[in-house]
C-alpha cells in the first residue's frame, strides 16, 4: 500500500511542478520512490551517485555515437541499468551491509532530466518534490 501511495503523492507532486515552473524533478515517478526511500539515505544517494555516472557515461558515448530522440532516452535507461547492476554485484560482494540503488530504471531517468535541464535544476527539483511528496506521505499514510 505504501508504495501505491508514493508513486501516486510523487506523481500529483511532480505534475504540479511540471505545471507551475515548467521543471521536471527527474522524471515522474521518481520522487514517489525516493521519498519512500529517505529513510535509507544511502540508497538515495547511491541512486543519485549511479545517475550522474550515466551522464557522464552517455556524454562520453554521444562523442562516438549519433543519440537523439527515443533511442537517447532508452540508451540512458539501458546505460543506468548496466551500472546499477554491476553496482548492485560490486556491492554485493564486498560490502559489509549492501547498500542497493533504489531500483534499476530510476537512475537512467534522473540522467535523462539532468541532460535535458541540467544537473542542478533536476537536482533541486528533485529534492523539493522529494520533501513535498515525503511530507504529504507523512500526514497521509504515518509512513
Amino acid at each position: 500500500m505504501s508504495v501505491i501511495l508514493g508513486l501516486g503523492t510523487g506523481l500529483a507532486a511532480s505534475l504540479a511542478l511540471a505545471e507551475i515552473l515548467a521543471i521536471a524533478p527527474g522524471g515522474y515517478v521518481v520522487p514517489g520512490y525516493l521519498a519512500l526511500a529517505l529513510n535509507e539515505p544511502a540508497r538515495v544517494v547511491a541512486t543519485i551517485g549511479i545517475a550522474l555516472v550515466t551522464l557522464l557515461v552517455m556524454r562520453v558515448l554521444a562523442r562516438w555515437v549519433i543519440l537523439y530522440g527515443m533511442r537517447r532516452f532508452v540508451m540512458y535507461l539501458l546505460v543506468g541499468f548496466v551500472l546499477g547492476m554491476a553496482y548492485a554485484v560490486h556491492v554485493a560482494q564486498n560490502a559489509h551491509t549492501p547498500i542497493q540503488a533504489i531500483g534499476f530504471i530510476v537512475p537512467g531517468l534522473i540522467a535523462s532530466w539532468m541532460d535535458r535541464q541540467g544537473v542542478w535544476v533536476t537536482l533541486g527539483s528533485m529534492i523539493t518534490v522529494v520533501i513535498i511528496c515525503r511530507l504529504a506521505l507523512l500526514l497521509i499514510a504515518r509512513i
